[in-house]
């Protein structure tokens, strides 16, 4: 019965070392035949003109086409630092992972078959932390500078090991060193731009409120009542890179239904957009029906030094250490 036990054991033993002998060897086999596909692609852009380096990151070939600068060169980043850039992922075959560029959106499947999902998604130049995204991004960024654009060819194994090589190419607009500085600098392009100076900031809530078109007073609203609000808001954003109108809010023929008072404010989210931030709650217990107003958010009082990423598809919607801006009307309670 010893000796029954003993060789079904061994048995299982060499079992499992043939099976993971196997997966190694086929997993090997795809890497190089996913390897020799990509550089048979390099060799076919080169023979055409493309002038492209070989970079040897992690024992593997990154490929790294400079494509020239459409701005002033500035810095190269280094891990930690924040980027803008836009940019566009793409497998071998011209198929379309990722992209910030409106102008690709129609070709990119996955939000065309996600809408609902991509509620939230903004085409805009992408502020991120740098460092943090596949190795062969961050070693292709890192070799770039501000004002320039390039396009970098990877296997799988510098991206995602899934067999699958992938071509980022990016537009690297902005290396910022200090974040909190940045951020604080487009705050104050905002409140020159606006008119908001210190008779509009409400220090206890650290915004700062303007008043465009004032509300009847004589309205009664109590902390029991819901209003109707038309908003917009938007994120801070260097003026020269601007591309959208909002980033979420109400159309002109809707509105959305929020409580009265900023205790409720803080916690709530009207159907179909982003949950409130503080700073915008603030504003709920001055204002009166009819009041239109704007309000500029800095980022404690909104969406604080994490922002605000969408939760299913984990995309961002306010990036890190970003100020925010409500326009909004009080149409009317319910």
């Amino acid at each position: 019965m010893k000796n029954l036990v003993l060789t079904t054991f061994v048995f299982f033993i060499a079992l499992t070392i043939f099976s993971a002998c196997s997966l190694s060897n086929d997993w090997e086999e795809k890497e190089k035949e996913e390897i020799s596909t990509l550089e048979k692609h390099i060799d076919n852009l080169r023979s055409q003109g493309a002038v492209i380096e070989d970079k040897d990151i992690s024992s593997y070939t990154l490929y790294y086409e400079d494509l020239g600068d459409f701005a002033t060169p500035g810095i190269s980043p280094v891990t930690n630092d924040y980027i803008i850039i836009d940019y566009v992922r793409k497998d071998l075959s011209g198929e379309i992972i990722y992209t910030s560029y409106d102008s690709l959106s129609d070709s990119w499947s996955a939000f065309n078959a996600n809408k609902d999902s991509y509620a939230f998604y903004l085409f805009v130049p992408i502020k991120l932390k740098f460092g943090y995204n596949t190795v062969g991004f961050n070693a292709g960024v890192s070799m770039m500078h501000e004002g320039q654009k390039a396009r970098f060819f990877m296997p799988s194994a510098l991206a995602f090991h899934d067999h699958v090589s992938i071509i980022d190419e990016v537009k690297l607009y902005k290396v910022i060193t200090d974040i909190q500085s940045y951020d604080s600098t487009q705050v104050e392009w905002f409140r020159s731009e606006n008119g908001l100076d210190e008779s509009t900031y409400i220090s206890d809530d650290n915004i700062y409120y303007k008043e465009l078109t004032p509300g009847d007073t004589t309205i009664e609203i109590a902390a029991t009542d819901s209003l109707k609000v038309k908003f917009v808001a938007y994120y801070l954003q260097e003026e020269s890179l601007i591309r959208f109108d909002s980033i979420w809010g109400t159309s002109d023929q809707d509105y959305a239904i929020i409580p009265s008072t900023r205790s409720k404010v803080e916690s709530y989210t009207p159907d179909g957009n982003a949950p409130l931030t503080k700073g915008f709650a603030a504003t709920m217990d001055t204002i009166a029906i009819g009041t239109e107003g704007l309000v500029l958010v800095p980022y404690p009082k909104g969406y604080g030094t994490g922002g605000l990423r969408q939760a299913t598809l984990n995309y961002t919607v306010v990036p890190e250490y970003t100020s925010l801006v409500y326009r909004f009307k009080i149409l009317g309670k319910k």
